[in-house]
């Protein structure tokens, strides 16, 4: 009779063990998301690349938005669509809603001697 409370036992014991193992990996991991942390590391290294050359902030304290962007678009890859804002506030009216969309973000506090503080925001999404 012994043996057969010890079996019984052990049974039991594997089972929970059984029960815990499989409610604790029951969920595959989840793949970390490489394409939207590859456009927004490639995102900052433009901006970057603008500050260090020097256009960024004669672009931001013109607001020469449609220079930026022409710029921006031969350093960003073409399966990317982006949207550049100059101003205080970033302005996203034409950044699309349904899409999954990184922003990357860097202050300019002016040109030379004159103070104008601007936000450039830089709005990428995948491209259609």
């Amino acid at each position: 009779m012994k043996g057969y409370i010890y079996t019984l036992e052990v049974l039991i014991a594997a089972s929970l063990i059984f029960v815990t193992l499989a409610l604790i990996y029951k969920t595959p991991p989840i793949k970390p998301e490489m394409q939207l942390s590859t456009m927004e590391k490639t995102g900052s290294n433009a901006l970057d690349y603008f500050y260090e050359k020097g256009d960024m902030r004669i672009w931001a304290y013109y607001n020469n938005e449609s220079i930026f962007e022409s710029e921006l678009r031969n350093v960003i890859p073409r399966s990317v669509d982006f949207e550049i804002s100059l101003s205080r506030e970033c302005d996203s009216k034409n950044v699309p809603e349904n899409r999954t969309v990184i922003v990357v973000t860097r202050y300019i506090s002016g040109l030379n001697d004159k103070l104008d503080i601007k936000k450039v925001c830089l709005y990428m999404w995948e491209g259609y």
